[in-house]
C-alpha cells in the first residue's frame, strides 16, 4: 500500500500526519503536491493515536542500505 492509497482510506480523518523514523509532518490529503510528493512512499503501518481523537499517522517503510549495495 503507497501513501497516496492510505490518504483515500482515511479520507473523512481530522488529522492526519505521516512518519519518516523519529519524525512526523502533518499533511493535507486535498493538496495534490503533497500527495504528489509522499504519494508512492510505501507504508509500513497506520496508526491512530489514542489521546486524539480522529489523529491518524501513516508510517513510511524505512530501508536500511549498506555501503557498496
Amino acid at each position: 500500500m503507497t501513501v497516496k492509497d492510505a490518504v483515500k482510506v482515511l479520507r473523512n480523518v481530522e488529522r492526519l500526519s505521516i512518519g519518516f523514523g523519529d519524525r512526523a509532518i502533518p499533511i493535507n490529503a486535498d493538496d495534490a503536491l503533497m500527495i504528489g510528493v509522499y504519494g508512492n512512499y510505501v507504508v509500513d503501518y497506520i496508526q491512530a493515536d489514542e489521546e486524539i481523537k480522529g489523529f491518524y499517522e501513516i508510517g513510511v517503510a524505512m530501508v536500511p542500505v549498506k555501503e557498496g549495495e
